[in-house]
């Protein structure tokens, strides 16, 4: 196995010729983002904070805006729509 190899190639970032060391990165980074969601569904993450980056923040906030009009509209025990919100928000807790 020569040098080259281990060498860091952006050009072949997200390729089959990647260094294995991108797809590590890519993956925890994957794992992560998929974690962040996974509190705000099972209710550890209650919106306090902030996260780093901004791009997931602004997504995190969309998700517990979305998980708080399902809770709320699930509490409406009259209302048709109550009943499919309940049901989408047990079927989402991981």
């Amino acid at each position: 196995m020569n040098n080259q190899q281990y060498l860091d190639r952006p050009d072949k970032d997200g390729t089959k010729e990647a260094h294995p060391a991108w797809w590590r990165g890519h993956n925890t980074a994957f794992y992560n983002t998929l974690n962040v969601y996974k509190e705000i569904i099972s209710g550890e993450d209650n919106g306090d904070g902030i996260k780093l980056n901004q791009d997931l923040e602004k997504t995190r906030r969309v998700f517990l805006s979305w998980k708080a009009f399902l809770e709320e509209l699930s509490s409406k025990s009259t209302n048709y729509m109550a009943k499919h919100a309940k049901k989408l928000l047990k079927e989402s807790k991981c």
